[in-house]
């Protein structure tokens, strides 16, 4: 049997099996057992059958002969011969694939690209009728040959202008338009379009506005944001463009939905960007008079950015080449009008028109110089006589406002240009004004009442931009202004708002960057005069003074400069010996100082080891004996000081560490006679063994360095014996603080020293802690945190896991120490300032996974055994070690928790109890199919645990209620419906909670299990996929330099799935069959579009931590270097739906798979201009390839892309542009003059009361002019009812949002007023009576009911 008939046998039923046929038979042409020609003439009886299908099935078995052949294989007489056979039966289908094939040969010539090119447009209208998937085939063929062969296309001419857009109209399939719009605008920026303009137009504007939005299972994850970048490069491509495009796009401005507005204006922008100069200035008078509306009468905030950036590009474009600032140009020209209306609406700024007035004054200044200098000449005068001519404090501001937006935009051309607009040939035309607008803003910055905070801000920051713009004000000027700014500081009292004294501060740091030497001369002598040498008093407000030091240390000479002062400062303080909180401040400053420097590099860090490390822990050393300071020798400022020490030693280099490192204890003073180091010493005074803390920080800050070199009493440097001497002090230390410094620095010296060296005798004092017992050592023992703290340091570095694990679980059933025991364990695995990387310490990358893996096992079975009185401490030990683990890794062990969890809740430790609910929540967010069985007792438990503020602290009952509020979301509704009346009136009890926010959680969570209950289906397992090519597989990458090779070595367009595994976690192995399943769904493709690597996370630690993994199995997703995602578990519908997300659905390449958009080379201005205009149709036809547009009445093939205005938008779409219409919306029923509802007539009545500005919905009649809409939308009634129920997760009307954030109903709302009574200030419009801006319809209304 030939190949070809086992190919026809098998094509229909196994196509892998007929691609193995075609395969063998290109390696049989290859290693010459066949030729070409006996290859072809086998297929003689089958290319002229009768049956089309046949001819087909013919065809595609060359065609996939050819795909399979090296690039070498055919001469270019038998390539020629090839596309001549294949373009002749192009019309029997499967020619497409071979056709491509020899395209991307060498050997392809341009007789060949015109053979193949009229071949598809002689057959088009056949090829046309044929599936997506043929049709999409012709149209990356056509991509391709554009691609390599495009001066041979370019060639046709005409022909080839019709011949494409014949090819590729009608299409809506997405993947398709993505192609064709990437095809045509090659066209069009780099063809001659002659008299095609507007047919090439009108063949892509007939998609315009796209409204596409992808289903969820979408495999070619196209989004409406791709097809509208890439109509919109389309549309504006070429000049002759112009007629056709300003009026459509202009007329489409009128469009109701904000989506469409804003993909206009959009558009509107890349027009304007890319059109010839000449052609802008024609239509940029029009462009203004349709654009201004957007931005004068703000309905969207983000549309009114839009149409800011578009008014820009014009002035920008209309401004290149321009040096003249002449009125005839037509930068002037289009200026003219816009600065004129700006005027008119500065004339009455209580109108509120003055901020929309400054942005776009902004907008066009920011442009250009030559645009600056006509837009301050046209409004800077009329602007000064108005403000002038008015008392009014709120017209005032709202003018300043303006010439700030005016400095705004000098300021970003002056940083923008590199050179000041003083230097330039034109001249600066605010230099005229400086001295006014010098003695304007100071006016009002010092002249106006303080309680004016808003006026006095807006004067500041004009004065800094003032300041901020170069060569523009005389030093002595900005002097001035600082000292504005320094008395604005430290002499006015703020009464309770603290904007402008921010503000201030703020303002200090700019200038110190701009003038470090005015800040050193003149702010901080007044800093440093401020703050008392001596005793302090209450009245003394050095806090602020010290907040603004702090933030004026940004640059290195200001910080330098002001930490000598401090340090001096301090001595002065130190030497009075009063007041521990000044002293506390200061050294608190120094810190936040030196935390935002690089130490190591800094010249000055060896005068901050004398002064600050030598100095001062000798001084607080020496206190401890009576030698003195005593404020040196409270715990709080040895913890400040210790901290300071720590950062100071940790950046000193090897050498000086090691130095350091000798002084541990003895604290710098082997030449001072009383002090005596504290270790081996028995019955030390309080003051003396609070030196420990300091002794901690050098410990810390040494990091590695220390190694074994500690000067002790009698020269003992053995590491052996200090550990035996610091666990007896911390067995018997009474002090809290003192004990917790020892246990580090224990830690600290066995996590760091080499196990060789450590483990023996750090294991033998943790099992036999009794060994450190010495004759009259003092107070009894407790040596159960050390047996932690030694086991903590060794399981971070995961050494002796599995005994030292094994060793304190068995402690739980101890009766002596089981309890401490327990509550020992949340030591474990916690994070410590001390014990960190940052310090040295050996961290291995998975050691919490590792750590609750064993204990989290060995909890539960020794639970299981254990006696009626060791029970808890299981519990509290469990409790302590879900605190600090990451919620990924405890799904792992979630079947094994559940029933342990339920036994928690009825501890009496308040602590525990509240962590075992926060991992309940965490639980039934992101497994809550392990709990549904265990419902009947978790329910209960809860609501005991919510509605007794007696017996439950706060965090107990609020966490209780979030999790009843979860259920009715995430169980299913079968599961939860026998228990909703219970929780309904279990609740009741906690709606009277003395805690607003337990109150506020308590409403939604019975509003919720009273109405609102969802099902969530699982997710059901996905059957295979077949193809007919190889499956890809998993790469195992086993080094760095393998894995940055591999990735160096993918394209941008790949994305690549990274596993990162262990061996020795179980779940780990669940993830690696379920990688092998995906990835054996995705063909291979060269160049590959999607990869699977897998790495031992362990194996290599840096390649784990650069992707911050803390727990396996973990999945990275990432393309061009960018990470796209990231998974944690072995979830399977996780996993796969995050893979299929952005690699599209295995068996399909989906977007991975479409070629990128072609490249293009854009003609010079002049060229295009030369090209013959097109002109519209007087008519109003559209042209003759309007036919092609999608119809309402074709047959969809793909998610169907809108081209009709009028069709209405996704609901949710529609509800987050509803809620935003206004900074306060209120959704009710009926209107604020006619509610049809009491709760409604209620939240009306206080937002008037508190003189809110708000938008209003009614959902009644869906009248809603916030949207710039004068009738009734097309959405229903009930479309909207339940969308905003199901939107803002509540049931009933009238909702309440702020800021786009849902507040609640009126029950909510009375809550947040009464615990906030200042909840609506952000929102509070002009004073009652003037109304707001929010809604047309309200200001309809009277004065007295309007918003």
């Amino acid at each position: 049997m030939s190949d070809v008939q086992q190919y026809l046998l098998k094509t229909d039923s196994d196509k892998a099996g007929a691609g193995q046929v075609a395969k063998r038979t290109a390696e049989k042409l290859g290693s010459k057992e066949v030729s070409l020609i006996e290859v072809v003439q086998s297929l003689g009886e089958y290319i002229n059958d009768e049956d089309s299908s046949i001819r087909s099935k013919a065809v595609t078995y060359l065609s996939q002969v050819i795909s399979a052949l090296p690039d070498a294989t055919l001469s270019r007489q038998q390539v020629q011969v090839l596309c001549q056979f294949l373009c002749d039966r192009i019309e029997d289908g499967g020619a497409l694939g071979g056709l491509r094939k020899l395209q991307s040969l060498g050997r392809f010539n341009q007789e060949m690209v015109i053979l193949t090119f009229r071949a598809l447009v002689k057959h088009f209208q056949d090829l046309m009728l044929r599936p997506h998937s043929q049709r999409l085939q012709i149209l990356e063929l056509l991509n391709d040959l554009m691609f390599k062969h495009r001066v041979a296309l370019k060639s046709l001419g005409d022909e080839a202008i019709v011949g494409i857009t014949d090819l590729v109209s009608g299409e809506k399939d997405p993947r398709s338009l993505m192609i064709i719009f990437s095809l045509l605008r090659v066209i069009m920026v780099e063809w001659n379009l002659g008299s095609h303009a507007e047919t090439l137009f009108n063949s892509v504007f007939c998609y315009f506005p796209i409204t596409f939005r992808p289903p969820p299972d979408d495999p070619s994850r196209i989004t409406a944001q791709d097809l509208k970048t890439r109509l919109r490069n389309c549309i504006s491509a070429s000049s002759l463009f112009a007629p056709f495009a300003f009026p459509q796009l202009i007329e489409k401005l009128d469009s109701t939905s904000p989506n469409v507005k804003k993909d206009v204006l959009q558009t509107l922008g890349a027009c304007v960007s890319s059109y010839s100069q000449s052609v802008v200035s024609n239509y940029s008078i029009t462009i203004w008079d349709s654009l201004k509306y957007e931005i004068l009468n703000v309905q969207e905030e983000d549309l009114a950015e839009e149409a800011l950036l578009a008014v820009q590009a014009v002035a920008a474009k209309l401004s290149k080449g321009l040096t003249s600032t002449s009125q005839t140009t037509h930068l002037a020209r289009y200026i003219r009008p816009i600065t004129k209306e700006c005027n008119e609406q500065l004339r009455e700024p209580q109108h509120k028109q003055a901020k929309p007035v400054g942005q776009i004054l902004s907008s066009l200044a920011t442009s250009s110089t030559v645009a600056l200098y006509l837009v301050v000449k046209a409004v800077v005068p009329p602007l000064m006589t108005l403000y002038q001519g008015t008392d009014n404090m709120a017209n005032q501001r709202a003018l300043l406002e303006v010439l700030v937006q005016l400095y705004n935009a000098a300021v970003a051309l002056d940083q923008t240009s590199g050179t000041s607009l003083s230097s330039t040939d034109i001249e600066h035309p605010l230099v005229s004004f400086k001295d006014r607008f010098l003695d304007l803003y100071s006016q009002a910055l010092m002249g106006t009442p303080t309680e004016e905070v808003s006026s006095r801000v807006v004067a500041l920051t004009g004065l800094l931009r003032l300041c901020q713009l170069r060569n523009y004000l005389q030093n002595n000027e900005i002097g001035m202004i600082v000292q504005y700014l320094d008395e604005i500081v430290l002499t006015e009292d703020p009464a309770g708002r603290d904007e402008v004294r921010n503000e201030a501060i703020q303002a200090l740091v700019e200038l110190s960057k701009l003038k470090p030497n005015l800040i050193l001369e003149i702010t901080f002598p007044a800093f440093m005069a401020k703050l008392p040498d001596q005793s302090i008093n209450e009245q003394t407000n050095y806090i602020t003074t010290l907040e603004g030091l702090a933030r004026l240390s940004a640059e290195r000479s200001t910080s330098d400069t002001l930490i000598r002062r401090l340090l001096n400062k301090l001595e002065g303080v130190l030497q009075t010996d009063r007041s521990a909180d000044y002293v506390q401040a200061l050294l608190s400053t120094i810190d936040f100082v030196l935390s935002r420097r690089d130490l190591s590099a800094d010249p000055n860090l060896s005068s901050y080891h004398e002064r600050i490390v030598v100095a001062l822990v000798r001084r607080a050393a020496l206190a401890s004996f009576g030698s003195g300071p005593q404020v040196l020798t409270e715990g709080p400022t040895l913890e400040i000081l210790g901290r300071l020490v720590g950062k100071i030693i940790g950046a000193c280099d090897e050498h000086q560490r090691r130095s350091i490192a000798l002084e541990t204890y003895t604290l710098f003073t082997q030449d001072e006679v009383p002090f005596i180091p504290v270790p081996y010493r028995h019955h030390v005074p309080d003051k003396q063994r609070l030196t420990m803390i300091l002794s901690a920080w050098i410990l810390a800050g040494v990091g590695t360095a220390a190694a074994t070199l500690y000067t002790l009493p009698h020269g003992n440097s053995d590491l052996e014996k200090l550990l035996v001497e610091l666990t007896r002090l911390a067995a018997v230390e009474t002090i809290p603080t003192i004990r917790q410094y020892t246990l580090r620095q224990i830690a600290l010296l066995v996590n760091r020293a080499s196990p060789s060296d450590v483990d023996a005798a750090a294991l033998g004092i943790m099992q036999n802690p009794s060994r450190i017992a010495q004759p009259n050592a003092g107070p009894a023992m407790d040596a159960t945190p050390v047996v932690f703290w030694i086991a903590k340091a060794m399981l971070l570095r995961l050494s002796s896991s599995q005994e030292i694990l094994d060793h304190v679980l068995s402690l739980l059933s101890d009766e002596r120490c089981g309890s401490a025991s327990a509550r020992g364990f949340g030591t474990l695995l916690a994070s410590d300032e001390l014990v960190s990387k940052e310090h040295g310490a050996v961290i291995r990358l998975l050691f919490k996974q590792r750590v609750f893996g064993i204990c989290s096992s060995r909890i539960a079975a020794d639970f299981r055994v254990a006696n009626v009185t060791a029970k808890p401490n299981y519990l509290v030990a469990l409790s302590g070690i879900l605190k600090h683990v990451p919620t990924a890794i405890m799904m792992m062990e979630i079947n094994t928790l559940i029933p342990l969890l339920l036994q928690s809740l009825d501890l009496p430790d308040q602590e525990v109890k509240a962590a075992t609910i926060e991992s309940l929540v965490g639980i039934s967010q992101q497994s809550p199919g392990a709990i549904e069985g265990h419902m009947s007792m978790l329910v209960g438990r809860l609501l005991q645990a919510a509605a007794d503020p007696e017996d439950n602290i706060a965090r107990v009952r609020y966490n209780a209620l979030q999790c009843l509020q979860i259920f009715p979301r995430r169980i299913k509704e079968s599961v939860l419906l026998p228990f909703r009346s219970t929780v309904v009136r279990g609740i009741l009890p906690a709606l009277d909670d003395p805690k607003r926010h337990a109150r506020k959680a308590a409403i939604i969570a019975r509003i919720r299990s009273n109405v609102m209950f969802e099902i969530f289906l699982d997710v059901t397992q996905r059957t295979g996929v077949h193809t007919a090519f190889k499956m890809s597989t998993v790469t195992n990458v086993t080094s760095s330099s393998a894995f940055e090779s591999h990735i160096s070595s993918l394209s941008p367009h790949t994305t690549t799935i990274i596993s990162f595994l262990t061996p020795w976690a179980v779940p780990c192995a669940q993830m690696s069959l379920i990688l092998k399943t995906l990835a054996s769904s995705y063909p291979p493709q060269d160049p590959p579009t999607v990869t699977f690597l897998s790495l031992d996370a362990e194996a290599l630690p840096d390649i784990s931590e650069s992707y911050d993994v803390t727990a396996v199995p973990f999945l990275v997703i990432q393309r061009d270097g960018k990470v796209l995602e990231k998974v944690s578990g072995s979830d399977a519908a996780r996993l796969r739906e995050a893979v299929e997300r952005h690699a599209g659905k295995g068996g399909n390449t989906g977007k991975v798979g479409l070629p990128p958009a072609l490249e293009v080379e854009k003609r010079p201005e002049e060229d295009e201009a030369s090209q013959t205009p097109a002109q519209p149709d007087t008519n109003g036809q559209t042209g003759n390839l309007s036919k092609y547009a999608p119809g309402a009445n074709d047959p969809a093939t793909a998610p169907e892309m809108s081209s009709t205005q009028g069709q209405a938008e996704e609901i949710e779409t529609r509800l987050q542009e509803l809620v935003k219409a206004a900074p306060v919306m209120l959704f009710m029923k009926g209107t604020p003059s006619s509610p049809q509802c009491g709760f409604s007539r209620t939240i009306v009545g206080i937002l008037r009361e508190k003189g809110v500005r708000y938008g209003f919905f009614n959902i009644v009649s869906l009248f809603y002019p916030e949207l710039g809409c004068d009738g009734r939308h097309s959405l229903a009634d009930e479309d909207v009812r339940s969308g905003m129920k199901t939107f803002s997760d509540w049931p009933t009307f009238p909702q309440l949002y702020a800021g786009g954030e849902f507040v609640g109903g009126l029950d909510i709302l009375r809550e947040e007023l009464e615990s906030n009574p200042d909840f609506f200030a952000p929102y509070v419009a002009a004073p009652k009576g003037q109304g707001g801006m929010a809604a047309p319809e309200a200001q309809k209304q009277p004065p007295t009911a309007s918003t």
